[in-house]
């Protein structure tokens, strides 16, 4: 009898354990799923990186011209764009790491004011351009581009030149 008391307590005690250590297994599975997600997404941002500067992603220092800063935005897009760069967090992650001296130190102050993960592509060319590109700038090459005229003095080669760098600009 007691070898029967002692079976069936064991028994019970099994029973007792047994969700236990089901949950165990599933939570190990988890945990072990979790860590294969993080691994697996550092290496898509380690393979995304690399070739985001394979392709030749130009650095942004912030001390040039407002022409300048738009050529930047328009070639990094262009590489976002050839590479398929469609996640939009993914986009102000890879720009603002060529950014460097004083554009660095304004992403930096930008950083602080809002979460980066929260920029979207959008937000963060119309924060750029706000800085690096003011909108009296742009309305002044727009102004040069309506204004532009061939005259007397100036090659059609120049001409068509002016006409292609500002034509851009024009509303």
């Amino acid at each position: 009898m007691q070898a029967r008391g002692g079976a069936a307590s064991e028994g019970a005690g099994s029973a007792a354990q047994g969700p236990v250590q089901a949950v165990a297994p599933v939570r190990a599975e988890q945990v072990s799923s979790a860590a294969h997600s993080v691994e697996a997404e550092e290496k898509r941002r380690e393979t995304q990186m690399k070739y985001f500067k394979r392709m030749g992603a130009p650095l942004f220092t912030g001390l040039g011209t407002a022409v300048e800063a738009d050529d930047w935005i328009r070639e990094v897009r262009k590489i976002f764009d050839t590479m398929g760069v469609a996640s939009e967090v993914d986009r102000v992650r890879l720009a603002a790491f060529q950014l460097r001296s004083e554009a660095d130190q304004w992403w930096r102050s930008e950083s602080r004011i809002r979460d980066p993960e929260t920029f979207t592509w959008e937000d963060f060319t119309k924060a750029f351009f706000l800085r690096f590109f003011p909108r009296a700038v742009r309305q002044q090459l727009a102004d040069r581009f309506a204004s532009l005229r061939q005259g007397f003095n100036v090659s059609v080669q120049e001409y068509h030149t002016s006409f292609i760098q500002l034509g851009h600009f024009a509303p």
